[in-house]
């Protein structure tokens, strides 16, 4: 059983690459986005001043970079820095990019999960507008705030293999999932992400039940011991409870889990 809770996103590219105008932040950051969860997770940008300084507070900590690297395309000056690893949750997160040339920016609602990459060709551009029984599959998306989205422009511009240091245009910046985010939304991706975030959730919640059923037994042991109940156990279960509890935890396991 996965012991950790997933958040999910979706990253649906539909365009070529190229160079744009550089901002302080990455066009492919932003409030409402989802980070990979357990690695480093990046965050990167261009300072309008070069040598500026670059801070990041996040979770309590502070991250220093300097924007050294002048960008080979659109201008403005390189920086980046690493966010310690972070477990998924359904925790929001804000962060706070601030630099020595007086430049600000603030992040909210990030959350840590699993980042999924939807490419393709036209089944990638088979959106749920169009899908049979849109209007409710639609409006079900109100169900599933954990899931992000986020779509590249249309560009009619040259491809190109040298490296680049921005993305192009950005048709949807990080969204919530929502029947207004996923109305023009790639199809396959979306349902994807239902069902991943059907099963995590599921696990997520087993998890906390087991937790209690291995609490509840520690606090019964005791209570049998001829052993006070301590504070704890009080606070949490009361002997009158006891049997329900336990009835509630074996259903819950084999009908869910």
């Amino acid at each position: 059983m996965r012991s950790v809770l997933l958040s999910l996103v979706l990253f649906h590219t539909v365009a070529v690459l190229t160079s744009a105008q550089n901002d302080f932040i990455s066009k492919s950051l932003g409030s409402n986005m989802v980070l990979q969860r357990n690695t480093k997770s990046s965050l990167y940008g261009y300072s309008s001043t070069p040598n500026a300084t670059i801070s990041v507070e996040f979770n309590t900590e502070v991250y220093n970079d300097s924007a050294s690297r002048l960008a080979s395309t659109g201008g403005g000056y390189f920086w980046k820095v690493y966010l310690n690893e972070m477990p998924g949750g359904f925790t929001a997160y804000t962060i706070k990019v601030t630099s020595s040339a007086g430049e600000s920016a603030t992040l909210d609602n990030i959350l840590f999960g699993d980042v999924y990459l939807c490419s393709g060709q036209s089944n990638m551009q088979f959106a749920m507008d169009g899908m049979f029984d849109r209007v409710k599959e639609i409006e079900n998306a109100e169900w599933y705030p954990n899931i992000r989205v986020f779509s590249l422009g249309q560009a009619d511009l040259p491809q190109t293999t040298d490296p680049l240091d921005e993305l192009v245009s950005v048709s949807q910046p990080w969204s919530v999932g929502s029947s207004d985010s996923v109305n023009s939304f790639d199809v396959w991706g979306y349902f994807s992400a239902v069902r991943l975030n059907d099963c995590v959730e599921i696990i997520f919640y087993c998890r906390i039940m087991t937790k209690h059923l291995f609490q509840f037994i520690l606090c019964a042991s005791i209570y049998e011991s001829n052993v006070s109940l301590n504070s704890y156990c009080s606070k949490v279960y009361s002997s009158s409870h006891h049997l329900i509890f336990v009835v509630f935890i074996v259903l819950y396991w084999f009908v869910f889990c």
